[in-house]
């Protein structure tokens, strides 16, 4: 099972990025969110990708406990925020497993 890694990021114009923008899992991948800005961010998952909804809390600097992908095929957007604005990845950042 590979662990997949999603990067939050401020880039040159001050705008807070998801890359890659896509995420593709196969069951049982583990997923993680890494913030590298000095600020922290929450994600938040619908439930489907992981089995239940993820809301958490990701501190500067750091990465997500890993999360396992458990259901497919599906693709769900997904949520992060810094400081209470939204990070984009083109559009809302997607989580799709492929089984």
């Amino acid at each position: 099972m590979a662990k997949v890694r999603a990067y939050v990021y401020q880039d040159a114009a001050l705008i807070f990025r998801v890359y890659p923008p896509v995420v593709v899992l196969q069951e049982g991948d583990k997923f993680e969110l890494v913030n590298t800005v000095d600020k922290d961010c929450t994600w938040d998952v619908p439930a489907g990708p992981f089995g239940q909804r993820v809301a958490e809390k990701v501190a500067k600097k750091s990465v997500s406990p890993a999360k396992v992908a458990n259901a497919g095929p599906l693709a769900a957007e997904y949520e992060v925020k810094v400081n209470g604005i939204k990070a984009v990845a083109h559009s809302d950042p997607v989580i799709i497993i492929d089984p």
